[in-house]
């Protein structure tokens, strides 16, 4: 299969790839994304709330806020359970890409030995994300270290100067987080298709990764917009008509009195949210597997556009 130059044509040979072969897409993202979901985020949620009960936050102001210890233990925790969750997603996304592969390439897709691949290559897959980290947030994260020490230091300080500096230093940060974030982190989108397409994680196939989107960093930022815009709208309408159709089954013929019409209302939102959720699941799950598939015919189409006009220069992480 070649991959479609024209956006347009790109999204309809994703549409079709999927179509051919949505179990195997499917299933991966959406049991991760359930048991994910009920192991991780309900037993963060619970915790939060427990805690967040106790934290007085009317009389707190922005440093108390900061150096309250159940906030930073709170922090703490969130970021290991996120850290877990991108983790345990790692896998399931180079099972996914695997497959999308062999669909590309018009093979038969193997579950089985998919599973074995992410298994026998997940810690090679840690030396790309890790060049990812170091070309995306490496130089945000050291601004943000520095910034942190220099609020400890500085925030019993009755300086008036060293509090304008930090100040200064915190929306400088905030800058060069966004810039590497949108800038670079939108050319790092490739290098994980680009490993498991070529069967290596090295640092070579991450440069090579990289390469291709010279010069197509705006035409990147448009295709994933339309993605993400044409996503949006069609899953506003499946959660707008499912509300409609869910609305209009109630039986509103034996209301005679505002408590009847409260308890009808009550138990209508506890199944729209019941099912709202499940339903959103779904979506979720169909809308970023295709998103998935995306990116890897778009990764295909810069390549081949690469060989043909290659392109000689190198970058430094």
């Amino acid at each position: 299969m070649e991959a479609k130059i024209s956006v347009l044509d790109r999204i309809g040979q994703s549409f079709t790839l999927y179509k051919n072969h949505f179990i195997d897409f499917f299933l991966p993202i959406f049991l991760y994304n359930i048991i994910s979901f009920l192991v991780f985020w309900v037993a963060f949620m619970a915790f939060v709330f427990w805690n967040i009960w106790s934290i007085d936050l009317q009389n707190m102001d922005y440093f108390s806020f900061l150096n309250n210890p159940k906030i930073v233990s709170l922090i703490a925790i969130w970021m290991v359970i996120f850290i877990v969750y991108l983790l345990l997603y790692i896998p399931v996304l180079l099972w996914l890409i695997k497959s999308i592969k062999q669909a590309y390439d018009e093979q038969e897709v193997t579950p089985k030995a998919n599973i074995l691949y992410w298994f026998t290559n997940l810690t090679n897959s840690f030396k790309t994300y890790w060049y990812i980290f170091v070309y995306v947030a490496i130089v945000p994260a050291v601004f943000f270290i520095i910034w942190w020490i220099l609020f400890n230091y500085w925030y019993y300080s009755d300086s008036d100067i060293l509090k304008q500096i930090w100040r200064f230093w915190m929306i400088f940060w905030w800058i060069l987080f966004i810039v590497f974030s949108i800038y670079r982190g939108l050319k790092s989108t490739f290098p994980i298709y680009s490993a498991v397409n070529n069967d290596s994680f090295t640092k070579e196939d991450f440069s090579n990764a990289i390469n291709i989107t010279h010069n197509n960093w705006w035409r990147i930022l448009w295709n994933f917009i339309l993605i993400w815009l044409t996503i949006t709208i069609v899953s506003w309408l499946i959660s707008w008509l499912l509300w409609i159709f869910s609305y209009s089954s109630l039986d509103f013929s034996s209301v005679t009195s505002l408590q009847d019409f409260t308890e009808i209302a009550s138990n209508f939102s506890v199944v729209w949210e019941s099912l709202s959720w499940f339903v959103n699941t779904i979506i979720s799950t169909i809308t970023s597997v295709f998103v998935i598939i995306f990116t890897y015919i778009f990764y295909m189409t810069l390549r081949q556009e690469s060989i043909i006009v290659p392109k000689k220069w190198e970058i430094e992480l």
